[in-house]
């Protein structure tokens, strides 16, 4: 099975969904887990992370590896949070080609690597409570 990052984002440890699961899957070596904690960036678990956004940023040599390797991504989350992933994926992209060619990127650029990614490797799931959001996709 490839490797697998899951990126959890939840007020506190309290909050954990599905805890037993994941940590289940996670002893298992089924996938990595990142928690994020808004209200808890204390917590070593969050390492320092108030928002799956910024955890992702923090993991991203990590994220990038496979990204390059041809990962997917499954968003699932409020448009806050679709939109903070969607910064975050263009700053790891700029800062890719930056480090591998040299090369700085016009906005027009990484704007046209985001129409062609976002079609084909990012998908944005949504619950029935978030079906709002649904034209909201990260764009």
């Amino acid at each position: 099975m490839p490797p697998a990052m899951l990126f959890v984002g939840c007020r506190s440890p309290a909050d954990k969904i599905y805890a037993d699961t994941l940590r289940e899957w996670a002893l298992a070596a089924r996938v990595n887990i990142f928690y994020a904690f808004s209200q808890n960036t204390e917590n070593t678990e969050s390492a320092g992370c108030k928002y799956v956004q910024d955890r992702l940023w923090l993991e991203r040599v990590r994220v990038m590896d496979l990204w390059e390797q041809g990962a997917r991504m499954y968003v699932c989350g409020s448009r806050l949070v679709n939109e903070g992933v969607k910064d975050v994926l263009k700053r790891m992209y700029v800062e890719s080609v930056q480090k591998q060619k040299g090369q700085d990127l016009t906005e027009a650029q990484v704007e046209e690597w985001w129409a062609s990614t976002r079609r084909h490797r990012i998908f944005v799931l949504y619950s029935p409570k978030q079906a709002e959001y649904a034209s909201s996709e990260i764009r």
